[in-house]
């Protein structure tokens, strides 16, 4: 798409760019590790931006050069020598030393700077909105990591309870208080519970190399994200988003293009009337060493091709630009109405696992550890409940993350 909220699960731009990157994830700034720092140090150094960057300053000069005056042209001509009779030496030659200047009509270098103008403005708009897909996968990587180390808490709280549990039971084994059953499953629960946290430790060094790719394959300056990651706010509503559209940079760079298909229309108007071209020079008489002024006018005849077919073209780029700002404005609502609607699904599912889901899974361990500890449960009925709690707080994990990246 090309859409200025190109998303990931519904990851809008607007959130990041447009609305002043006001998520959660950005809560704790003055911190080493922040979003804000890993975004600063992007814009800095990404090799993307100085492509845009020579892209503008082309465009400058493409402005500089189309507000300058034709260049005069200079002429010598050397007429009547190497001939016959008379004319076979330079004795009757004549030489004319003469310049000629273009002089444009319909007032074309001020429209062919504005059309120039509009194409810097084009150039600016694709830097900004290559500036906002850097800010976009950054933050989305950054989200992945960071929900990535939280997932590692939960598994290395797992691995430390399973592991309590094994010695536990190994010893009540031992005792002769428990069947060498039960050591065997709690030997299995802790390599299921050390193989997670391996599994998500693996995770964590990919998912650090793809932060770094994002942000211009650049070293992150941190071993550890910081950020508010459990806290979230309600969404906006969508009429408020829909009220700083035009300040995105796919809207920006749109008008861009239909002022320059504009200024475009008129100096293809104007390029339909023909222009002058002026000169003057002397001319010498070799035969009596005499000279004299000579001045010409000249003006190109719009016989076959009166240029109007370049005004018809103009004017069809100008009406597909048009339609192209009412399809993109168009696009950009339906999908902003999606991502809003993801965005609220996933607000609702958070604060129900947070108040609900995690605490009564919580709640429900601690009971049924102490029966265990008392002898009225089975340790499978232990193992299950642990599972059952540790799952909650994967998914809590997941939902903030599903959050932060539609948001």
């Amino acid at each position: 798409m090309n859409y200025f909220f190109l998303s990931r699960a519904g990851c809008t731009l607007l959130g990041l760019i447009v609305l002043g990157c006001v998520n959660n994830v950005y809560a704790e700034r003055s911190q080493s590790g922040s979003l804000q720092e890993l975004l600063i140090l992007s814009l800095k150094n990404h090799p993307q931006l100085e492509a845009s960057r020579a892209n503008i300053r082309a465009a400058e000069a493409r402005l500089v050069r189309a507000g300058l005056l034709p260049n005069p042209n200079g002429t010598i001509e050397l007429e009547n020598f190497a001939g016959s009779g008379n004319n076979k030496s330079f004795s009757n030659s004549e030489i004319t030393v003469a310049f000629s200047q273009l002089i444009e009509l319909g007032n074309k270098r001020k429209k062919r700077s504005n059309v120039a103008d509009a194409e810097v403005e084009i150039a600016s708009s694709n830097y900004l909105r290559t500036r906002v897909l850097i800010l976009r996968d950054v933050s989305i990587a950054f989200i992945d990591l960071l929900a990535a180390q939280y997932q590692l808490q939960t598994d290395t709280q797992i691995h430390k309870s399973a592991t309590t549990l094994y010695h536990s039971v190994s010893a009540n084994v031992e005792a002769g208080k428990a069947p060498p059953v039960e050591e065997v499953k709690a030997r299995v629960e802790l390599s299921r519970a050390r193989l997670a946290e391996l599994q998500t430790k693996n995770a964590i060094v990919s998912l650090r190399d793809q932060l770094s790719w994002a942000m211009g394959h650049q070293a992150l300056p941190v071993e550890e994200l910081r950020a508010d990651f459990f806290s979230v706010t309600r969404p906006q509503e969508l009429g408020e988003i829909y009220a700083t559209l035009t300040r995105s940079p796919d809207i920006v760079r749109q008008k861009a293009r239909i002022a320059q298909r504009q200024h475009a229309v008129t100096l293809a108007k104007a390029n339909r009337i023909p222009d002058l071209s002026v000169s003057a020079g002397i001319r010498r008489f070799e035969a009596s060493d005499d000279t004299a002024a000579v001045a010409s006018l000249s003006i190109p005849l719009f016989i076959f091709d009166n240029k109007k077919t370049f005004s018809v073209e103009a004017e069809a780029n100008l009406t597909e630009e048009l339609a192209s700002m009412r399809a993109l404005e168009f696009g950009l609502k339906s999908e902003i109405a999606k991502s809003q609607q993801i965005v609220s699904a996933n607000y609702e599912e958070f604060l129900v696992m947070q108040n609900d889901v995690v605490p009564s899974a919580e709640l429900a361990l601690e009971r049924i550890a102490e029966a265990y500890r008392l002898g009225k449960l089975s340790l499978l009925d232990l193992i299950d409940s642990q599972r059952t709690f540790f799952e909650a707080k994967r998914q809590l994990v997941q939902s903030a993350g599903q959050y932060h990246t539609a948001s």
